[in-house]
């Protein structure tokens, strides 16, 4: 009698490891940042982003943005900007950035966001 593979099809196995969301990263360097050197880069946010990335099966990086030199106290940013135009035009479901303070300074601001916008969306962040 011979043995059945319980392994599954190839089709089954690419279902089962099926990319749940499509992601944007996005990256920010104030003026100010500057004096914390290579820790806080914007290649070294951008690798960060990527090797979280590689490491999860159910997420594909679609696109990145980036604000250099740009304060985060507000959140009139063209990379900023041009993040919300993916997430408003269902191009993305999913933001990465390194740490809520690349997001945004600004706490009401971005717990509005974080809290109420994003989630009605149908968007995550992943700090």
């Amino acid at each position: 009698m011979a043995r059945i593979s319980r392994k599954g099809t190839a089709a089954e196995q690419k279902a089962a490891h099926a990319v749940l969301f499509r992601a944007a990263g996005y990256t920010r360097l104030s003026v100010e940042d500057k004096d914390f050197g290579d820790s806080g880069s914007l290649d070294n946010q951008k690798s960060m982003i990527e090797n979280y990335v590689e490491q999860s099966k159910e997420i594909q990086l679609c696109s990145m943005h980036t604000d250099n030199g740009q304060t985060g106290t507000n959140f009139d940013r063209p990379g900023f900007d041009a993040l919300m135009d993916e997430v408003r035009n269902n191009k993305i479901n999913c933001i990465i950035v390194k740490d809520l303070s690349r997001f945004g300074r600004d706490y009401v601001e971005a717990g509005s966001l974080l809290e109420i916008i994003l989630p009605r969306l149908g968007v995550r962040l992943y700090p």
